[in-house]
C-alpha cells in the first residue's frame, strides 16, 4: 500500500484515481496537487473503452504499476467507502 505495507490476497483496499504525473511540473513539484498536473492520468476519465478495463462502471480494473494503494481498515466495509471514490 502507499505507506510500503505489503498487500495480502483478502485485503480491502482502494486506490488513488491520479496517476503518471510528471514529478516535474509546478503543480508536482510548488503546491504538491499531482491532481492538478497536466500529464495526469484519471481512471474512468483519461482512457477510452479501447485501452482496457480501466473505467469506473468495470466490473474489474487493470490497475497500472505504481498506482497507490489504501487498505480500508477494519471494522470499514466496502460499502462505508464506495462513495468516496
Amino acid at each position: 500500500d502507499f505507506t510500503g505495507r505489503p498487500i495480502a490476497e483478502g485485503d480491502v483496499v482502494t486506490f488513488y484515481d491520479v496517476h503518471e504525473v510528471c514529478r516535474s511540473c509546478w503543480a508536482c513539484v510548488i503546491v504538491r496537487q499531482p491532481n492538478r498536473c497536466p500529464n495526469r492520468r484519471v481512471y474512468g476519465i483519461t482512457y477510452s473503452a479501447h485501452d482496457g478495463p480501466l473505467g469506473g462502471w468495470a466490473e474489474r480494473i487493470y490497475l497500472k504499476p505504481g498506482v497507490q494503494l489504501f487498505r480500508v481498515p477494519e471494522p470499514l466495509t466496502t460499502d462505508d467507502v464506495i462513495g468516496g471514490g
